[in-house]
C-alpha cells in the first residue's frame, strides 16, 4: 500500500509540473505573439 500510494504522489507531482510547464509556456507564447 506504501509503495502504491507513493507511486501516486510521484505521479500527481509530475502531472502538476507538465501542467504548470505547459501553462507558462503557453502564456509566454501569447505575450510573444501580442
Amino acid at each position: 500500500m506504501g509503495y502504491r500510494s507513493e507511486l501516486l504522489n510521484i505521479f500527481v507531482n509530475v502531472t502538476a509540473v507538465a501542467y504548470f510547464s505547459f501553462f507558462t509556456f503557453h502564456f509566454s507564447f501569447i505575450t510573444c505573439s501580442q
